[in-house]
């Protein structure tokens, strides 16, 4: 049996020489405590910021927290996308079960029963290839969800639409000019 263990499992006490840290106990009352093995800045519990409120989270992708930075940016919904995809693959697969019948109902035309058996035996394959490209098409749209139309915050922050090129969007530097104008307005009105 591999030793090795899946990164959502908890490291265990074998697993204590290979990190630099003290040794980790169990005991039947509680968990063990999983090892922070990710790169990047180490807080304290007074400097953590408030956005990572655990410090093993990573930050997923997310589609449907920026859908409309997405649909504004790509012109169209990506769930939408993904829907007619679905939609087209479903109508294609029905398309081919009704050629497949013609051929099939053409082959046992002759056969005693023949109608009989190829209803049954077309119903049963077209069954087995629903459920195939169903579950084809369902881990597709996860990945498409995660994957290609997924983004996180702090890339979403970073995009940019075409029609926000040059603009100014900081928050610090309008309250700076708005207090700026403001004083000079002061300034110009007579009493």
């Amino acid at each position: 049996m591999p030793s090795a263990r899946r990164t959502s499992q908890a490291p265990t006490v074998a697993d204590a020489p290979k990190t630099k840290d003290k040794p980790i106990t169990t005991s039947s009352t509680t968990a063990p405590t999983p090892i922070n093995a990710e790169a990047g800045p180490s807080f304290s519990s007074s400097t953590q910021p408030q956005s990572q409120s655990q410090p093993n989270a990573k930050e997923e992708p997310s589609t449907d927290a920026h859908l409309e930075l997405l649909t504004e940016h790509f012109g169209y919904n990506p769930k939408t996308f993904i829907d007619a995809l679905v939609y087209l693959s479903n109508e294609h697969l029905y398309s081919i079960a009704t050629e497949f019948e013609n051929v099939v109902l053409s082959l046992l035309q002759d056969t005693p029963g023949g109608e009989l058996e190829a209803e049954q035996g077309l119903h049963a394959i077209l069954t087995l290839m629903e459920n195939a490209l169903d579950h084809t098409l369902d881990t597709f749209e996860l990945y498409c969800f995660r994957s290609v139309f997924g983004i996180r915050a702090r890339q979403a922050r970073l995009m940019t639409l075409d029609h926000h090129r040059g603009l100014d969007l900081r928050r610090g530097r309008s309250t700076q000019n708005e207090k700026k104008s403001a004083s000079k307005e002061v300034l110009v009105r007579p009493l």
